[in-house]
C-alpha cells in the first residue's frame, strides 16, 4: 500500500513598513490576500490585518516557536504568511525564522517593506539624498554612536520620541557635526 504524499505549501515573510496599508508593495498585498494562514506580529495595524485572506494567528514572542509552527503548517500544504511590523530583515527574531525556513524543504520568499525612516522623511518633505545611513534605534540594544556620527551623508534615525534629545546629545558627544542633516 502506498501513501499519498501531501504537497508542501509555501511560506512568505511580508513586511508592513510604516504600518500604512496604502504604502504596502503590490506583492505584499497579493501575498496577504492569497494566504491561508497568517502569523502576525501583535503590532500590525487592523487595516493591514483586513487584507489577510486566511486565518490570522498572533505570532509567538519566541522566534523558534513561530518558525516551528509556520513551517509545520507549510509542510502540511498550507500557504502561510508571516506578517512582520516594519521590514522582515530589520528584526533579529524574524531573521532567525527565515534562517530556519532556509534549512527546510519549504519554499519561501521575503517581501520587503519600504523603509520607515525614509518614508517618514519623504512624507515630512525632508529630502534624504542618495548618500544616507538609516538605523532603527528603538530596539534597546547597544548603539555605536561613534560609528553613526562618522557615517557620511544624511542620518535617518528612527527613535522613540522620548529618546530624541538624548540621542542628539550622544551623537554630538561622539563627534557628529552640527550641520549633518
Amino acid at each position: 500500500m502506498t501513501r499519498a504524499r501531501k504537497s508542501v505549501g509555501r511560506l512568505s515573510f511580508v513586511g508592513t513598513g510604516t504600518g500604512d496599508a496604502g504604502l504596502l508593495t503590490v506583492r505584499a498585498v497579493e501575498v496577504l490576500a492569497a494566504c491561508e494562514l497568517a502569523y502576525v506580529d501583535p503590532s500590525v495595524p487592523e487595516a493591514i490585518r483586513q487584507l489577510i485572506g486566511g486565518e490570522v494567528r498572533v505570532a509567538d514572542d519566541a522566534a523558534a516557536e513561530t518558525a516551528k509552527a509556520s513551517l509545520a503548517d507549510a509542510r502540511n500544504g498550507y500557504v502561510v504568511t508571516r506578517v512582520v511590523s516594519g521590514d522582515p530583515f530589520a528584526c533579529e527574531a524574524v531573521i532567525k525564522e527565515a534562517l530556519a525556513a532556509s534549512k527546510s524543504v519549504v519554499p519561501y520568499e521575503v517581501v520587503p517593506a519600504l523603509s520607515e525612516g525614509a518614508v517618514t522623511a519623504s512624507y515630512a518633505g525632508v529630502p534624504v539624498g542618495p548618500v544616507r545611513t538609516e538605523a532603527d534605534l528603538r530596539s534597546g540594544g547597544v548603539i555605536d554612536f561613534d560609528a553613526l556620527a562618522s557615517f557620511p551623508g544624511t542620518l535617518v534615525l528612527t527613535v522613540l520620541a522620548s529618546d530624541v534629545a538624548a540621542t542628539i546629545e550622544q551623537l554630538m558627544a561622539s563627534g557628529l557635526k552640527p550641520d549633518v542633516p
